[in-house]
């Protein structure tokens, strides 16, 4: 398996899109699946960014859990002011009910809103910068003059001296935020705002508050900004929450809680619920971020991180079992093909064999039949050759064997009976029987006289009586032209 591969299996099995941050994990583990995801749980049991946004694997759910079911708790308030007017809001509420007035009445006094039309749809990025731009230019018009020009520009210039420390804003919108929240096990924060005093306030004594940002960063609280002024979604969302123009900024507070469920009330199941909801002027300053860490913090942030280990563990076990199961079957796929390749080989060896067995079967029966049709060849030779003549020129010839055989030969008789005679001097039969000659024999052996030692050639045209050392007689040496090599390859044929 190719390293690009390992470094797909390992985005697609933690379904992360950076390629860099995969082959680091494989390298630190030896480029072995299951170790690089132990590597990663981790990198994220220990983590070194504070961005709270995606600070667990992105998965399923905890605990698989909806949005609904509870009581809306609400918080206590923070004034006498707050609570006067609560109290006046309630009297005029039954008022209305109890007179059978039009509910709109009750609406249209408490839940007059400044703004007559929502804004034109923006993104939520847009959104998201033009908001730290407001507050960075409400950070500065508080230590001195802004040296921005518009807000999107200095939306755009992130790393001026003058840029406060914030806390990582969510992205997107309000219910968005509040799902991301459940399925991370997050403690929510849910703020609207307009472009009250009030809410330039909040931009720079709470959101840019210093304990504010620790706060959010130890406890992993995800925290939404919205302006109605410029965001459509958190327009919507104030208008569906009846947030009146004197109540922004708003925040709701949104965490999940061990409830009981309906079916078993002694068996409870981590339930989103809205803890209570802070507006106007009690969401400034110190004393709202020591309100949100005593009133809730202390209690839900113990629980919200069993809830995330509980998470990261089940997510780790997960993706572990996963790693191991697929390295199992990658290397049962590699034995099959090892396996595969083997019989492959195997059947190609014996596919060789049987071909090399057939055509060494061939090659024996054509010497065997060559080797027969020899033997009749030569016996036809032998009953060709003339008669030995009484007063004949006498040829003494001596093989290579060492035997001397003299034979009697009439003048005129041809050289090419010479290399008859000795060819088939080992024959004992000879035949008359005429046989077509073999095309592709020829005597292995060369005649040579004696003194002067010359070649006699295989020659049908010439005479015996040609050759001056053999016209009166002579001694005929016979001297093999087949190698030493040649024939102990014949003879190791013959013995396998």
């Amino acid at each position: 398996m190719t390293s690009t591969t390992k470094i797909a299996e390992l985005q697609e099995l933690l379904s992360i899109e950076d390629s860099e941050l995969a082959e680091d994990l494989l390298s630190q583990s030896g480029w072995n699946l299951q170790g690089a995801v132990e590597c990663y749980f981790d990198r994220q049991q220990n983590p070194q960014s504070t961005q709270n946004t995606q600070q667990y694997p992105p998965n399923s759910s905890v605990a698989n859990v909806g949005l609904g079911g509870t009581s809306r708790l609400s918080a206590s308030p923070l004034s006498p002011l707050s609570l006067l007017y609560n109290l006046y809001r309630g009297l005029v509420y039954l008022a209305v009910k109890i007179l059978r007035l039009p509910i709109w009445l009750y609406s249209f006094v408490f839940n007059y809103n400044s703004l007559s039309q929502p804004p034109t749809y923006i993104s939520p990025q847009d959104a998201n910068s033009l908001l730290i731009s407001s507050i960075t230019q409400a950070v500065n018009s508080v230590q001195g003059p802004s040296s921005t020009t518009t807000a999107l520009s200095n939306a755009g210039n992130t790393n001026t001296p003058t840029q406060p420390s914030l806390p990582a804003f969510y992205t997107g919108t309000p219910s968005e935020a509040i799902k991301e929240a459940r399925n991370t096990a997050q403690f929510g924060i849910i703020v609207v705002i307009d472009g009250s005093e009030t809410s330039t306030q909040f931009k720079h004594s709470t959101l840019a508050n210093a304990h504010f940002v620790r706060l959010v960063e130890e406890h992993q609280c995800l925290v939404y900004v919205g302006d109605v002024t410029v965001d459509k979604h958190a327009y919507e969302y104030a208008t569906g929450c009846s947030v009146v123009t004197s109540a922004f900024p708003y925040v709701q507070l949104y965490s999940l809680q061990a409830l009981p469920t309906r079916s078993n009330p002694l068996v409870s199941t981590p339930t989103m619920s809205l803890l209570g909801s802070v507006s106007g002027g009690d969401t400034l300053g110190d004393s709202f971020v020591n309100f949100l860490s005593s009133r809730y913090l202390r209690r839900v942030g113990a629980y919200l991180g069993r809830l995330r280990l509980e998470k990261y563990e089940a997510q780790r076990r997960s993706y572990l079992q996963e790693a191991a199961e697929k390295e199992e079957t990658d290397r049962m796929q590699r034995d099959a093909e090892r396996v595969m390749r083997r019989r492959e080989e195997v059947a190609q060896e014996k596919r060789l064999a049987e071909v090399a067995a057939r055509e060494r079967e061939i090659t024996e029966l054509e010497n065997v039949r060559r080797e027969a049709a020899l033997v009749e060849y030569k016996r036809w030779l032998k009953g060709t050759l003339p008669n030995e003549p009484p007063n004949g020129i006498k040829l003494a010839f001596k093989l290579p064997d060492g035997r001397r055989i003299v034979r009697g030969f009439a003048p005129q008789t041809p050289l090419h009976t010479l290399y008859t005679y000795i060819d088939t001097i080992d024959v004992e039969h000879a035949s008359n029987t005429p046989h077509p000659p073999l095309t592709d024999y020829s005597p292995q052996f060369n005649l040579f006289t004696s003194y002067p030692r010359r070649l006699i050639p295989d020659d049908m045209d010439r005479m015996v009586e040609d050759i001056d050392v053999l016209s009166k007689g002579g001694s005929v040496a016979v001297e093999s032209t087949v190698t030493c090599d040649d024939s102990e390859e014949s003879d190791g044929d013959e013995e396998d």
